[in-house]
């Protein structure tokens, strides 16, 4: 008899396979600086919690946690709201998902963004003085410092600022409009201002000392100075060179000059002398004989006492006709 052969026929069946969570992808991997309300999705496997699911981002503004905005509900998809101020540095930013369990918490990750520098393309800024005003030290006018400086938002260091009247210059006593030009890699920015250099100092007066005199006709010296104009107008009243009562003068003076800038001043004239009149010395009667049919030229002196001033008519020296 034949005996049929038996075959074994064995099924070994394993348990469901265990997966670690991961967080596999963040999408999108990049943003601009300073951009807001900016969203990304997370992948992976096993990316929320039974009680609660938050994200963790550290990057160069600092370290923030946000809650999920959501989720495919099989933990393969996070849906992030990234806070804006992450946004505001550039860097790279690593993100991390806390899956909240009623057991404990799983740290997930990370993944990492990165935050991109925006570049400013505009001209540079230019910053100038608006008025300039400066006081004239000589007739040529005045050395006038200022400041220009300019800053730029594509170069690292600041542009280079050229005026056509440098900080510095000798500026004339006028108005002087200066022009400026700030340039970097990118573009050029101009702007103007004006220097104004003036002239409100007056001019210094010198004056005599009182003057004391016997002498009714006074002459005196009165000089004027001044740093910008070279001849100022000097005017006393009563002038050089006056006749001065008997008794005390005040002489009253000024000094202008080109920019109508004006200085005053005094001093006083005292003629001595007796309360009453001079006495005048007189030649005898003159019998003189005549020269031509015109008569002869006769010259005599006449003295007074208190040097009073002396007038004669017929002058001395006159033609005196016959008679």
């Amino acid at each position: 008899m034949k005996r049929a052969a038996l075959g074994l026929l064995c099924l070994l069946v394993l348990p469901a396979a265990v997966f670690a969570d991961s967080l596999n992808s963040i999408s999108p991997s990049s943003f601009l600086q300073n951009d807001i309300e900016q969203f990304a999705t997370l992948q992976g496997t096993g990316l929320e919690g039974t009680v609660s699911t938050q994200i963790v981002l550290s990057g160069p503004a600092g370290t923030f946690t946000t809650p999920s905005s959501g989720g495919s509900g099989d933990g393969t998809v996070l849906y992030l709201n990234i806070p804006d101020v992450v946004l505001s540095a550039a860097g790279n930013v690593s993100v991390t998902v806390q899956a909240i369990d009623s057991g404990g918490t799983r740290t997930i990750g990370p993944v990492f963004f990165t935050v991109v520098a925006t570049v400013t393309q505009q001209p540079p800024l230019l910053s100038i003085p608006e008025v300039v005003v400066a006081e004239a030290t000589s007739p040529a006018g005045a050395n006038v410092t200022y400041t220009a400086s300019g800053f730029s938002f594509v170069d690292p260091g600041p542009p280079a600022v050229v005026c056509n009247h440098p900080s510095g210059s000798l500026f004339p006593v006028t108005t002087t409009t200066v022009t400026c030009t700030a340039t970097d890699s990118f573009a050029s920015t101009s702007g103007t201002f004006v220097v104004n250099v003036t002239d409100t100092v007056p001019p210094v007066l010198t004056l005599p000392s009182n003057i004391v005199t016997s002498n009714p006709v006074v002459s005196y010296t009165v000089t004027a100075t001044d740093t910008v104009d070279t001849n100022p107008l000097v005017s006393c009243s009563p002038a050089s060179g006056s006749t001065f009562i008997v008794g005390t003068t005040t002489v009253l003076c000024s000094a202008t000059d080109a920019h109508a800038n004006r200085t005053t001043g005094s001093f006083k004239v005292t003629v001595t002398g007796g309360a009453t009149a001079p006495l005048l010395t007189l030649p005898g009667d003159i019998l003189a004989e005549a020269s031509g049919p015109a008569g002869a030229v006769v010259s005599y002196v006449v003295t007074a006492t208190d040097n009073a001033s002396i007038s004669c008519s017929p002058a001395s020296g006159s033609t005196f006709p016959l008679g």
